[in-house]
């Protein structure tokens, strides 16, 4: 079977089962809003924690721990066909089923140990910043991601098997490559391969923790000369300031998420001040247990309108990548080696090289061949200028 049907296939068989987990997803979070199961669940967890400490606090972190279980809970058989069923049926992973399923449970418990802080961060809001909550709200997780992104590297050196490249001779030449970028970051290389069969690169952290990641399995499988393009490439990442454009756009996609739900819970009527340039109302800002249940409903909206706001990001994603790509090719001094390392990579990822377009909208990188030409455009232009200036 060819590579490109094989790799259609697996990426069509992913998106279903997204696209599965995401329906479950919000069917937990509406069917727990203020209309429904949620109204029940708050009464209940108010008589509970009547008379606790910071009552109210402790109720809404427990409804947002029982919501998020239960959207976790949803969401596993299409987590486990995607991210393990169908890595194991195209051989692209090494895990057993159990050593898969530990990993997901400590996964789950750390995205809602999160989820309980973000929603106590919003109720907090709600009373805090009254009809900007929204804005106050976006502030506080914009900080706790750029928190996120500098100590990132850290966690992986500490509890992810990151270190120092294993070649010396490798080492040294990429250490001369970011010397000719202008640029001082370490190059690592991750141990992932006992999971998987991918191969990663990408450029982490921020300030003093950033850093060039490389997965064994990219070293093992690729070339010094195709592994130095690949450097060069997210070198490229480092010297574009394209950590800091993707944290712009972040925010700017995290205010406009959190004001779509804050417009909605305003046009639903939720006891809460929700739209600051809507005409004022004898609203008050309620710490009630009642508002509790229109956590769920924000975040289903959030959720909505993040989906929505998907490709404008993705397609500024695409644009870096592509100019990253051009940089590689100029710093390397040709495209052959970026030519076949793109075509190992896809090979070795399962990459679907001639995309749908919808899949193309949806991806945060150029199709496999798309980058190809372009890259071969770049290193015709060099050759033409370097043929123009010889005497």
């Amino acid at each position: 079977m060819p590579n490109e049907t094989r790799a259609a296939r697996y990426h069509r068989a992913r998106v279903r089962a997204g696209a599965g987990a995401l329906a479950a997803s919000l069917l937990v979070l509406v069917a727990c809003g203020p209309w429904a199961a949620g109204a029940w669940l708050a009464a209940g967890l108010q008589r509970m924690t009547a008379g606790w400490p910071l009552g109210e606090a402790a109720g809404t972190a427990i409804f947002a721990a029982i919501v998020l279980v239960m959207a976790h809970a949803a969401r596993y058989p299409f987590e486990r066909h995607r991210d393990w069923a169908l890595d194991q049926r195209y051989g692209l992973a090494r895990t057993a089923l159990a050593v898969w399923t530990r990993a997901q449970v400590r996964a789950v418990a750390a995205g809602i140990t999160v989820g309980v802080a973000a929603a106590l961060v919003v109720r907090a809001t709600w009373v805090w910043a009254g009809a900007g909550w929204w804005i106050a709200a976006a502030a506080l997780c914009f900080a706790a991601h750029l928190t996120w992104t500098v100590g990132a590297p850290l966690l992986l050196t500490v509890f992810g098997g990151l270190r120092p490249l294993r070649r010396p001779s490798l080492a040294a030449r990429l250490d001369a490559l970011t010397r000719r970028a202008g640029a001082t970051v370490a190059v690592r290389e991750w141990r992932g391969g006992d999971d998987s069969t991918r191969a990663h690169a990408a450029l982490a952290g921020l300030g003093r923790t950033r850093q060039i990641i490389l997965s064994d399995t990219l070293v093992d499988t690729l070339g010094d000369e195709e592994i130095e393009v690949v450097v060069a490439h997210e070198l490229a990442h480092h010297v574009h300031g394209d950590v800091w454009r993707a944290a712009a756009w972040r925010l700017i996609a995290l205010t406009l998420t959190l004001g779509a739900a804050a417009a909605a819970l305003w046009w639903l009527g939720a006891p809460l001040g929700a739209w600051p340039l809507l005409p004022s109302t004898d609203r008050t800002w309620s710490a009630a247990p009642s508002s509790v249940p229109w956590l769920s409903l924000a975040a289903a909206v959030a959720l909505v309108a993040h989906r929505l706001l998907d490709p404008i990001g993705l397609a500024l994603s695409r644009r870096r990548e592509l100019a990253a790509d051009a940089f590689a090719v100029r710093l390397t001094g040709g495209a052959d080696a970026f030519i076949t390392s793109m075509r190992r990579l896809s090979q070795t990822n399962l990459v679907d090289d001639e995309p749908p377009r919808l899949a193309r909208v949806l991806s945060s990188h150029p199709p496999v061949r798309d980058r190809v030409m372009a890259a071969l455009r770049h290193a015709e232009h060099a050759a033409a200028a370097t043929a123009r200036v010889r005497p």
